[in-house]
């Protein structure tokens, strides 16, 4: 979606939007006067473009109803930014956060996961006095078992 862009006819004429009537003729006046064409002819482009700006100025913010309708975008205007502005900032916080966990993960991980494996490794613990690996603890418990199992049944066929 293409963001749509409206003058802003206060900073044409250099005025508050609280200005009255008569502060918006003066500020037209004097505009008029420093940009018009004839009294800028090394740049009269510029100057023309200058002063269809003013023009257009004056015209909606003299007019009470186009004022009211233009406050009324203006408004809307800034209120949508100052959301997006809102989200930007959220998501800016929230990625921020995001990165902080992450670090904070890899610092308090286990020490040994961030090891390098090699044979002089052990893994021990206060859980795993004898540095075993869990799977080699567990295989050799599969093997001791089945080693029992074997020997009951040479027992038994001896009977």
């Amino acid at each position: 979606m293409e963001k749509i862009t409206y003058p802003d006819h206060y900073r044409v004429l250099c005025i508050g939007r609280n200005a009255s009537n008569n502060e918006i003729r003066k500020a037209y006046l004097a505009h008029q006067k420093m940009y018009h064409p004839d009294k800028n002819p090394e740049n009269q482009e510029e100057a023309t473009e200058k002063t269809k700006r003013i023009n257009q100025a004056y015209e909606v913010l003299m007019n009470t109803a186009k004022r009211k309708a233009y406050d009324a975008v203006l408004d809307e205007t800034e209120r949508l930014e100052k959301v997006k502005r809102q989200e930007q900032n959220a998501k800016r916080k929230a990625d921020e956060q995001k990165k902080r966990d992450e670090e904070m993960r890899r610092k308090n991980a286990p020490r040994w996961t961030n090891k390098p494996p090699d044979s002089s490794f052990k893994n021990t613990n206060a859980h795993n006095p004898s540095g075993m690996s869990p799977y080699a603890a567990g295989a050799i418990f599969i093997g001791v078992i089945g080693l029992i199992i074997l020997a009951a049944t040479l027992n038994d066929d001896d009977e």
